[in-house]
């Protein structure tokens, strides 16, 4: 296992031959090493992690399970999830060789995440991360058992704690928006129930002014992708006063042709914004998702029934249930009331 100088550019690289998994010998080499130690390390952990040895470090594993989970989900959710597996977890088990990560290890570091002053589903969601991690270990490194054995932090936000605009609130906002493609945005996104995903993908060929969404760009991409999920291939219908917007807006933009996008906007960008007309008009902050739950508040209000809102906004009628259950009246004190009125006295 020789590690060698390079004189040029005074730095240790690492030259070395392997098999790959048909058997085809192949030469590997890595430079930029500060010391002949790390060079000899890096050939160590290259050819461990090829024959799935436990004795790997976390590190190894980590960089292993990104590789694996680079081709099987969207660039947007393995972005997720190298900024969790890099930030949150490496710091602490990156040195340790997998099979010395003992469960008192893990629950070390659960205690810590856990009087961290992070929400509850962010502390859960960290904790899931984990635990993917060391199943692959389990599967593909030999591992004998997972040391994450503990769930920590809750699944899912707290439904009463779901925040909203009402009608009113959003119509003083919108008030005190005068820029025209800031204007659509929340229009549209406190109108149709769209994700800012959905809505920072739509091209002029998506809209024939009774709005098909199907497409969704995630934050930070260039391109567009698959929807979030099945139900999200679906067709919105929009108010004709937000329609008229949306036609004098896409008139403002140059050469526009029907496969340019609409919105250039960052999420970012539009979130300041927000902020900053909220602060001066005096309506409380929500995030922007929370136009979602704004407009599904306003179609319950409307007395729209949960297979209408489902559909409109590309979630499931079960989704909306356990997520809206508390906006919506107390349907048993109605069912009595309607029995009542044609019980025989």
């Amino acid at each position: 296992m020789p590690a060698y100088y390079d004189d040029q550019k005074r730095s240790w690289y690492a030259k070395f031959y392997y098999k790959d998994f048909t058997g085809k010998r192949k030469q590997k080499m890595k430079r930029g090493f500060v010391r002949k130690a790390d060079a000899l390390q890096y050939e160590r952990e290259f050819l461990l992690r090829l024959s799935g040895s436990s004795d790997v470090t976390f590190r190894t594993l980590r960089e292993s399970y990104i590789d694996y989970k680079r081709t099987r989900v969207k660039a947007s959710t393995l972005r997720n999830l190298e900024y969790c597996l890099t930030g949150q977890i490496a710091p602490y088990f990156d040195e340790k060789a997998i099979r010395d990560i003992s469960p008192a290890d893990v629950l070390s570091w659960q205690n810590e995440l856990i009087n961290s002053a992070r929400k509850e589903t962010t502390i859960n969601k960290i904790n899931s991360r984990l635990v993917d991690v060391f199943n692959y270990a389990v599967k593909y490194f030999g591992l004998p058992a997972n040391p994450c054995i503990e769930t920590i932090g809750t699944q899912k936000r707290d439904a009463d704690n779901i925040d909203f605009w009402t009608l009113e609130e959003y119509q003083t906002f919108i008030a005190h928006v005068p820029e025209i493609e800031y204007r659509i945005i929340y229009e549209l996104l406190f109108y149709s129930g769209m994700r800012i995903g959905e809505l920072r993908a739509l091209t002029l060929s998506d809209i024939d002014f009774d709005k098909n969404i199907n497409k969704t760009l995630p934050r930070g991409a260039d391109e567009t992708t698959t929807p979030k999920t099945l139900n999200s291939f679906r067709s919105v219908s929009m108010p004709a006063p937000i329609m008229a917007d949306l036609k004098e807006y896409t008139g403002h933009i140059y050469d526009l042709t029907r496969h340019n996008r609409l919105f250039f906007l960052e999420y970012q960008t539009i979130t300041r914004y927000k902020n900053s007309v909220c602060q001066s008009c005096g309506v409380r902050q929500i995030r922007l998702h929370d136009l979602r739950h704004s407009h599904v508040s306003l179609l319950i209000h409307l007395d729209c029934d949960i297979m209408t809102i489902a559909d409109r906004i590309g979630d499931t009628p079960a989704t909306v249930q356990s997520t809206y259950a508390h906006l919506y009246p107390d349907k048993k004190d109605i069912a009595v009331s309607k029995l009542e009125k044609i019980v025989s006295k």
